[in-house]
């Protein structure tokens, strides 16, 4: 993983090592940690903040924006969402699509696709992000790009969640930008932020992140480091900031 890290921005583009990341980790979503309970913690987290600012789906027509395998999608669609789900890399969008298939009632459609020639012929209510943006953005023009896509798929009054590794610490991905000026981007997009939260402390995923450590160790220190960061307001400290914005309802 730090190898990889390391050479982010050669690797992080191609859709190649998403198909090999697709087939070691299967029904996951992305590159995650050694540590598996860590792993576990971190789709909670997930979980936790798209159901609270994801409320209420069920009818609603819902955009998996970088779906990876589905997990996600899958997700939404048990809480009654009509999801389409797209992605770059064809062996994940394949693996999502096999186990879909297990189950008949899921109201889930795949497509590959990229963020860079988003074209959807559906606006949807909600488009949700996860790690995307800052994978597939090099600059803050390809960022401002991206973010009208993304705007131009969302109802007037629809709402977009932005779940995205967003700093300039050891752990950036290939977009290196602070809160602040990411979140200019966003509003200059004509997207109004109505909420957001850090997650996922990063001096705590790097201590037990790279080991298989037991639950009795991984589960304390990932606690303390969230307890850290948000009762000392530490926004800095969490590796993913999530974002919820509007599409205003009378703006185009």
């Amino acid at each position: 993983m730090i190898a990889n890290r390391l050479r982010r921005k050669s690797l992080y583009c191609r859709a190649d090592y998403w198909d090999a990341k697709a087939a070691e980790y299967d029904e996951q979503t992305a590159s995650w940690w050694p540590n598996g309970i860590l792993s576990s913690l971190h789709r909670k987290e997930l979980r936790r903040i798209i159901d609270t600012w994801l409320e209420n789906v069920a009818g609603l027509r819902v955009l998996d924006l970088g779906c990876g395998t589905g997990t996600i999608s899958r997700h939404l669609a048990a809480r009654g969402a009509i999801v389409h789900g797209v992605d770059f890399s064809s062996a994940a969008i394949k693996v999502a699509e096999q186990l879909n298939a297990a189950d008949a009632g899921s109201a889930i459609t795949y497509e590959v696709g990229s963020l860079h020639d988003l074209e959807t012929n559906q606006l949807f209510d909600a488009v949700i992000t996860v790690g995307v943006l800052t994978i597939a953005c090099r600059t803050g023009q390809e960022l401002d790009q991206a973010l009208q896509r993304i705007k131009s798929s969302v109802v007037p009054g629809g709402r977009i969640l932005l779940i995205e590794p967003v700093h300039q610490g050891p752990l950036h991905r290939v977009l290196r930008m602070g809160r602040r000026q990411f979140l200019t981007h966003v509003t200059a997009a004509g997207l109004e932020v109505e909420a957001q939260e850090p997650l996922c402390c990063w001096p705590a995923r790097l201590l037990v992140g790279y080991v298989r450590l037991p639950g009795w160790i991984t589960r304390p220190v990932y606690w303390i480091g969230d307890v850290i960061m948000r009762t000392c307001r530490m926004r800095w400290l969490g590796d993913y900031l999530a974002i919820r914005v509007v599409r205003p309802p009378n703006h185009s």
